[in-house]
């Protein structure tokens, strides 16, 4: 659950390895299950938006890297 105090501060429940304070916090580079928790959202959904260019990615090796700025543009 993503409960947005401000446009840079969220708590995210569920999602462990996400601090939940400020978002430079966060890592740069989210995997997608974390860019999925903050999003709400399935992680399937991520990866297809991912595919569809909707959502701006950069793979490194077999891993998709989603910027935690460019979940917020």
């Amino acid at each position: 659950m993503l409960n947005s105090h401000t446009a840079d501060t969220a708590v995210v429940n569920g999602a462990a390895s996400l601090p939940s304070v400020q978002r430079s916090d966060w890592p740069l580079w989210l995997t997608v299950e974390e860019a999925a928790a903050l999003l709400r959202v399935h992680i399937s959904t991520v990866y297809e938006r991912v595919a569809r260019n909707e959502l701006p990615a950069k793979r490194i090796g077999r891993t998709i890297r989603i910027n935690r700025d460019a979940l917020f543009l």
